[in-house]
């Protein structure tokens, strides 16, 4: 099974705008959505133009993206098993080791912790083909340690689907380095435990995986779904590469603490966006 498939023509210019237009605003205004903004996207292909329209409106750089995995039960009816949305650069911060960094997340919205490996590219400039896994030592800058935030004003975001998470920009909200990941080549990831403890309860600890299912895999697939879509790979794009722990609810007002076993620990504190 293939992680993307080629983009379709999308026709419903009207449908794509008004989605994108709905999704953005309730994002800038901190407006809590009860429901997706009208008629869910009947596909991947749709979604991702949805996504597209919505990076052309928001104001900031897209720096990286994140990865999730589409759920098992799905992954025959939208053909892939990876789903992909942006990041952008005023939703980054970086914790030392040890420290405590403090994120926002949308008032009466969805809000999940993610811990996650995070891949910083070269320049691919030089790819004519599809990305590898034997690619990854010539086009890997950098790993560290990481979290991503996923919120949005829907609550019922991942409750609706893969396609309701790829139109509100992958239900991404902002990622986190922590300490880097030393010869990430050298390591073994599957022997490391991630673990998520919020306010004092571990919510989830497991390893990676390996290969296609690894963090190196995660980044293979991004790499050619931007292809695919005719995206740009600038040099430093990171790739926050999918939760490993899985994916935590939770919600604003708790404290987090993040542990890659051996390799680093931090904090993280949530609070409510606010208005500019």
């Amino acid at each position: 099974m293939k992680d993307f498939h080629m983009p379709n023509i999308i026709s419903d210019k009207a449908y794509i705008q008004s989605i994108s237009r709905a999704l953005v605003k309730a994002r800038q205004t901190l407006t809590p959505l009860a429901e997706f903004p009208g008629e869910l996207p009947a596909d991947l292909e749709t979604a991702y133009a949805v996504q597209a329209e919505s990076i052309k409106a928001w104001p900031s750089k897209v720096v990286g993206w994140k990865v999730g995995g589409v759920p098992p039960h799905l992954q025959d009816e939208f053909k892939a098993t990876r789903m992909a949305g942006p990041v952008f650069s005023e939703f980054v911060k970086t914790c030392a080791e040890g420290e405590t960094v403090t994120m926002g997340a949308f008032p009466d919205g969805f809000v999940a912790m993610e811990a996650e490996y995070i891949v910083v590219l070269k320049d691919i400039s030089s790819l004519d083909r599809d990305i590898t896994l034997d690619d990854m030592s010539e086009f890997v800058e950098a790993m560290y340690t990481g979290v991503e935030i996923a919120s949005s004003p829907m609550i019922k975001v991942n409750a609706n689907g893969p396609t309701s998470i790829v139109s509100d920009f992958g239900n991404n909200t902002g990622m986190i380095y922590g300490p880097k990941v030393e010869n990430p080549f050298n390591v073994d990831f599957t022997k490391h435990i991630v673990s998520v403890t919020i306010d004092g309860e571990t919510v989830g600890a497991k390893p990676t995986g390996y290969g296609e299912e690894g963090p190196f895999g995660a980044v293979k697939f991004l790499v050619n779904h931007l292809r695919a879509h005719n995206i740009a790979v600038e040099a430093g794009t990171a790739v926050s590469t999918g939760a490993v722990s899985g994916v935590h609810e939770t919600k604003i007002g708790t404290h987090s603490k993040i542990n890659f076993e051996g390799l680093a620990t931090f904090n993280v504190d949530l609070v409510p966006f606010e208005l500019c």
